[in-house]
C-alpha cells in the first residue's frame, strides 16, 4: 500500500540532503584553503565555485546547500 501523503516524507529527506550538501561544501572549502588546485581536481569542481567557495560565509554556503 502506498503512502497517502508522499510529501510527508519529503521534508525529512530534503533536510537530510541539505545537511549532506552543507557538510560536503564546508569540507570542500577547507580543502580549497589548503590547496585550491588539488581540491578542485579531487572534488571535480570548476568555476565559478572554485573562486567563490574559499571566501564564502557559512551563511552563504548554507543557502547554496539548501
Amino acid at each position: 500500500m502506498r503512502d497517502a501523503h508522499p510529501e510527508a516524507g519529503a521534508a525529512p529527506l530534503r533536510e537530510e540532503l541539505c545537511r549532506l550538501n552543507l557538510s560536503y561544501l564546508l569540507l570542500a572549502q577547507r580543502l580549497m584553503a589548503q590547496d585550491a588546485h588539488q581540491a578542485a581536481i579531487l572534488l571535480g569542481i570548476e568555476e565559478p565555485l572554485t573562486s567563490w567557495l574559499p571566501g564564502a560565509s557559512v551563511s552563504a554556503i548554507t543557502t547554496l546547500a539548501s
